[in-house]
């Protein structure tokens, strides 16, 4: 199979220009859609497009008319809490689903990407068990959010990308493996930048997802809707379902009322329920839909 995957930054395929290394990219100009090469500390086009690398080492290829917002995305404080909480190690077990779900289903080499891969925790568990079995792989990520790839830059050798998973600046089916954990869907962009027979996982939150938290935060806690798992261009291949409880005490108890939505739906008066609370037990549950693209 040919694909990005061939010359991509994370293969050492490289050659100098101008006393720059030049490396190509799996991300093509949101603008004329031409592929994208990093030269130095900026990506170009051949029709002359350039995006500058941050300091931080994600590149920002989400056009100003794409969206109205001057931010975009998780702000840092939902970002460092959920990064926080996730390195404590309480979501490991849906981590290790992912990771099992995914090296069951690929084959060398294989090309990944992250859609909605916010601080970068669930991809790298990913490229460092690959990494662990010595796979021949590369890997992406894109989010909304410039604050969440500060974090995802520090977390593993893969290209990033501030973009929209509804319009995603990679080309027409150059992956074997696209990840969708917590995010939106974008099912139109998924089957295009899939190839045929590649995966495709989503992890959703089921029911009774952090009903725990909701008791302390609301007088009538509501279970979590059932998403539609139907999509079009792909076959439901696997539904997979993880549920335990979790007890977390000290900052962490804000950290996962801070990552969720709730904090930012919930009033002042409801969110000092939490202030000075020793511990939290509460369920988790997880869905992990597993499909192939048709």
């Amino acid at each position: 199979r040919q694909s990005w995957y061939d010359n991509t930054y994370c293969t050492a395929k490289r050659n100098t220009e101008g006393g720059r290394t030049v490396f190509s990219s799996a991300f093509i100009c949101p603008v004329c859609r031409q592929p994208l090469v990093r030269s130095g500390e900026a990506y170009r086009c051949e029709n002359g497009h350039s995006y500058d690398v941050s300091r931080y080492g994600y590149v920002n290829l989400l056009l100003s008319r794409q969206s109205g917002n001057k931010r975009h995305g998780d702000d840092g404080r939902m970002v460092r809490a959920r990064r926080d909480f996730l390195n404590g190690g309480s979501y490991q077990p849906l981590l290790d689903m992912i990771v099992s779900a995914a090296l069951e289903r690929v084959e060398e080499p294989v090309s990944v990407l992250d859609a909605g891969c916010g601080e970068g925790w669930y991809l790298a568990g990913l490229a460092a068990e690959m990494d662990r079995r010595e796979m021949s792989y590369a890997a992406a990520g894109i989010d909304i959010s410039r604050e969440a790839l500060r974090y995802a830059a520090n977390r593993g050798n893969f290209e990033l990308a501030v973009a929209s998973a509804f319009r995603m600046p990679v080309r027409d089916g150059d992956f074997d493996l696209l990840l969708n954990v917590f995010s939106p869907r974008a099912e139109k962009e998924f089957a295009r930048v899939l190839r045929p027979g590649g995966t495709l996982l989503c992890a959703t939150p089921l029911a009774r997802h952090l009903y725990g938290l909701k008791e302390i935060l609301y007088e009538h806690p509501y279970e979590n809707e059932a998403e539609d798992e139907q999509m079009e261009g792909f076959r439901l291949e696997d539904r997979l379902e993880l549920k335990y409880t979790i007890h977390v005490e000290g900052p962490d108890v804000e950290n996962l009322f801070r990552m969720t939505p709730y904090y930012y739906k919930t009033g002042a008066e409801d969110q000092k329920k939490l202030c000075g609370l020793g511990g939290l037990t509460t369920e988790v549950q997880f869905a992990l839909t597993v499909y192939r693209k048709i």
